[in-house]
């Protein structure tokens, strides 16, 4: 501590001639510390904070939400003094600092006034800083000086023995360890009016300083009401690095501690501490804190998923997916069957047909990888949300991020596709995997296939051409959900079609040729398999057809994981085409009628085997398909048409024939009568 010196003059004139002029005198005083058991304050090598300061955000309503700023003043520095406009000083006075007691002794002995620390504070620096950390405005009103407690405040009045050696009650410290000490510090307060905030925003800045590879995706477009339903299915648990929140304050500020109470809406609770509140605490000792948060309203997965049955459950006979199953997927094909033709001449069968076909997502339970993040089954309404909430950011979510380009799933093809989780974004996909789709098809009709047996057709050599198959896929627009709650019970469909089209198989040899395109190039596909064992000819027609196969579940391991779907068939057969058996072991197999119509509806089994750590694997059940068919005389004869009007052309044509050669001749007997009776005559 350095010497001081002040002057003091003190002149007694009593007595004197108050008309002579007061004698000059000059005094210089050397003002220095005494050594005693009190310590001289010596701030210059503390790493203590000037400041506190805790910034409250109340986001229990989000809608009028609260900042309150509460600053503990331990103590300023002369350079922070300068900054903020605060005099001090007397002349022959250097205040290289100054602390908690000693604006208490100021404001006790001095006429300084105090509020010229209230408005040197830079309030707008501080809001503008908080407002870019947060990512919401800030605007605090005036602050002024709280009121006293236990813990300081400006009429803070020291206990003697226990927070002051001294004797007697004093604002400021004089004796012992706290002597004019910044354990007791000014408390000063501000406030804000309530305003409208998006908690969204807040996360949005915590995720884009977390270093973590999905701060890549833009989350700017998420609302608060769209960020409670992603919290349904995430839970975070990271240890994020805050100091970048300590670098954002202004420099005008003295070295400060930083605490961020952010108190929750009722959408969101924190796992650590105080489930009502989330704490950011910002030091120089430690930056890095653990921020855990979970949504409140989880979403439950865990029931079963049936295509009609009300009520739902493991042991409905149309369960599409179990209670157990974490991930539920299923595939629809729907065929119609328009029409059967058979060309004997050219050894082929022509069927036009309709084919459509989806993926239905229920739920999927998928682990991206991301360290800190866990991610519970998503169901379909959140999907085709978030896939909406895409349609706000421009380009998509996951525009400008390593995740929009995913590898091709076709063999032999090594060019990325774009992914934008948008709707438009979706239907380019869409278009792009149909044209890889059918690029994918020429090269199939390239190659050579394998030799199949056909029962007592014997070995063929199947030639498939698909390079003219009318396929399109599509995926619907979806659109943002008004509800807060969540479901899985209508799927997200994706899916295709080929509508218009023919299959035609053509036997030539020992080949066997499948082709398939639009009704109007002749072209054709077909992928069954018939069994016919001893048809026999009928009054109602020709049959029976019958067949019985096995049926497994689905069990197909992808790179996101284990999925078991199952499919639901839907085959519309033409009339002609009689149903006698359609039956399942397992009760899966549905006959729908529609007119004179008949559909054939069949699920395939619920992969019912849980993972087993005993070896072996416990057996997944089979399930039997039994299918009978009878096939009208309608048919028969409405092949047979054109072969009998060929015949009766043909017939036409030989009897007209004979009837023109029968006239001819009788013509030519006439002539013949004729020229002879000429003769005659002329010989007369």
């Amino acid at each position: 501590f350095r010497t001081q010196r002040f002057a003091v003059i003190d002149e007694d004139r009593i007595g004197e001639n108050p008309l002579q002029p007061a004698s000059p005198l000059t005094l210089d005083a050397t003002i220095q510390h005494l050594p005693d058991e009190t310590p001289t304050v010596d701030l210059s090598q503390t790493d203590e904070p000037g400041l506190s300061i805790n910034l409250v955000v109340d986001a229990v309503d989000t809608s009028r939400a609260r900042f309150g700023l509460d600053i503990a003043l331990h103590h300023l520095d002369s350079s922070t003094l300068e900054a903020w406009s605060i005099d001090i000083e007397q002349d022959g006075v250097d205040v290289p600092w100054v602390t908690a007691d000693g604006l208490r002794l100021l404001d006790e002995e001095t006429d300084v006034g105090l509020n010229q620390v209230i408005n040197g504070i830079p309030m707008d620096e501080i809001s503008e800083s908080l407002s870019e950390v947060l990512g919401n405005d800030i605007q605090l009103e005036t602050p002024f000086f709280s009121q006293t407690n236990e813990t300081g405040g400006l009429e803070f009045i020291h206990t003697p023995g226990s927070t002051c050696s001294e004797t007697s009650p004093s604002r400021y410290c004089l004796a012992g360890p706290n002597s004019m000490g910044t354990t007791y510090p000014i408390l000063i307060s501000a406030y804000s009016n309530p305003a409208p905030i998006e908690l969204s925003k807040t996360f949005e800045r915590l995720l884009e300083n977390s270093g973590m590879d999905v701060a890549q995706i833009d989350i700017s477009a998420f609302t608060d009401e769209d960020l409670a339903r992603m919290m349904s299915v995430l839970s975070v648990d990271l240890s994020h690095d805050v100091g970048w929140i300590a670098g954002s304050l202004p420099d005008i500020l003295p070295d400060s501690d930083l605490q961020i109470r952010i108190d929750l809406p009722s959408w969101v609770r924190s796992t650590s501490g105080n489930p009502s509140n989330l704490i950011l605490d910002v030091s120089e000792g430690d930056a890095i804190q653990q921020i855990s948060v979970e949504g409140t309203r989880q979403f439950d997965w865990r029931h079963a998923i049936c295509m009609n049955s009300t009520p739902c459950t493991d042991d409905s006979q149309d369960v599409i997916c179990k209670s157990s199953q974490s991930t539920c997927v299923a595939a629809t094909i729907d065929f119609s069957i328009e029409s059967i033709s058979i060309r004997e001449l050219s050894s082929s069968a022509i069927v036009d047909f309709d084919l459509h076909f989806t993926i239905d997502l229920y739920r999927i339970d998928v682990d991206f990888g991301i360290e800190g993040v866990e991610i519970s089954p998503m169901p379909s309404d959140l999907m085709r949300h978030v896939v909406s909430v895409g349609d706000r950011a421009e380009g998509g979510i996951l525009n400008g991020t390593e995740f929009k380009r995913i590898d091709s799933p076709f063999p032999n093809d090594n060019h990325p596709i774009d992914l934008d989780i948008s709707n438009e974004g979706l239907q380019d996909l869409a278009d792009e995997m149909t044209n890889r789709i059918r690029l994918q098809m020429i090269e199939l009709s390239k190659e050579e296939s394998s030799e199949i047996e056909l029962g007592t057709l014997g070995s063929v050599t199947p030639i498939i051409d698909l390079s003219d198959a009318p396929l399109a896929l599509f995926v619907d627009r979806f659109e943002s959900l008004q509800s807060p709650e969540l479901s899985d019970r209508q799927p997200l469909r994706i899916g295709g079609s080929m509508s218009d089209a023919q299959v035609r198989i053509s036997l030539n040899d020992d080949e066997l040729g499948i082709r398939v395109a639009e009704q109007t190039a002749f072209g054709t596909f077909i992928s069954t398999i018939r069994n016919s064992i001893s048809p026999e000819i009928s009054m109602d027609g020709i049959g029976p057809f019958s067949g019985a196969v096995n049926v497994l579940p689905l069990d197909e391991e992808t790179e996101l994981g284990t999925i078991r779907p199952v499919v639901i068939e839907r085959i519309k057969l033409p009339k002609s085409i009689e149903v006698l058996v359609f039956e399942s072991s397992m009760q899966r197999a549905f006959i729908e009628k529609s007119g004179e119509h008949t559909t054939l509806v069949y699920l395939t089994p619920v992969f019912d085997c849980e993972d087993a750590e005993e070896q072996p694997p416990c057996e997944t059940k089979k399930d039997t398909v039994e299918l009978s068919i009878m096939i009208s005389w309608s048919l028969v004869l409405t092949e047979a048409v054109p072969y009998l009007i060929g015949i009766s052309v043909i017939l036409g044509l030989l009897i007209w024939r004979r009837r023109v050669k029968r006239i001819m001749k009788r013509r030519k007997k006439a002539d013949a009568l004729e020229k002879a009776t000429m003769e005659w005559i002329d010989s007369v």
